[in-house]
């Protein structure tokens, strides 16, 4: 039953953080069920197979991580630059959503500290399903609102086009890169240095930020550009 739960849970979890950037930046999410499927069977075996079987689960969000950015880029055709962008940003709003629920389970006295260093049990279990729920609800309200970003293109992109470093790329760059240092650091830390996750909760928080501030300002530039 845990595997099972274990393999289902992280299928959504999968799909959640794919809705969510999809919806931020306005893709039709149901144009790629194929694919959406592929990548959530995937990524949920590899993680069972590195948390699990293989017993590391400090590098699975690491994995999960460079996968997604294969997968978005041979799967759905995002550019690369777009996909590590796009992947940085999911995964960031995953891991802040985390980082508010698990205390506030805790809190309620549903959920306990041991629960956040295991990879099954209810209670662990309990933390994905409501952060899923989470994930949902603000790619509901994304979609119901018509907020979000419109200036990367629908994939499939011209990967053959080289994106210029300069300007908003170039802090686009900088954020993935933070981005990717605060992805890697925390699963590691949460499970070995709970009392220190307020210093990634910082860095994924900066990230986060410049990555929107980044898109924002993208945005900005399109809108002007057709003016």
């Amino acid at each position: 039953m845990n595997t099972l739960l274990y393999l289902i849970l992280g299928f959504l979890d999968i799909i959640v953080v794919i809705a969510f950037i999809f919806k931020l930046f306005r893709f039709p999410f149901w144009d790629y069920k194929r694919e959406v499927i592929i990548i959530g069977l995937s990524l949920a075996i590899t993680s069972f197979l590195v948390r699990i079987i293989f017993e590391i689960p400090e590098i699975d969000l690491a994995i999960q991580f460079f996968l997604f950015i294969v997968f978005f880029r041979y799967l759905i055709k995002f550019r690369v630059a777009e996909a590590a962008m796009l992947t940085a940003i999911g995964i960031l709003a995953f891991d802040l959503s985390q980082l508010l629920v698990i205390p506030s389970l805790i809190t309620l006295e549903v959920a306990s500290l041991g629960d956040v260093f295991r990879s099954t049990g209810m209670g662990t279990f309990l933390i994905q399903a409501v952060n899923d729920g989470v994930m949902i609800l603000v790619s509901w309200i994304l979609f119901r609102f018509n907020l979000g970003f419109s200036f990367i293109m629908q994939p499939p992109h011209e990967v053959r086009w080289k994106t210029s470093y300069k300007g908003t790329n170039f802090v686009a760059l900088i954020g993935v890169l933070i981005a990717s240092v605060a992805i890697f650091a925390t699963l590691y830390i949460l499970l070995n240095y709970f009392n220190e996750i307020k210093y990634v909760a910082i860095t994924v928080i900066v990230a986060f930020i410049i990555l929107l501030i980044t898109s924002h300002k993208k945005e900005m530039e399109d809108l002007e550009g057709y003016d």
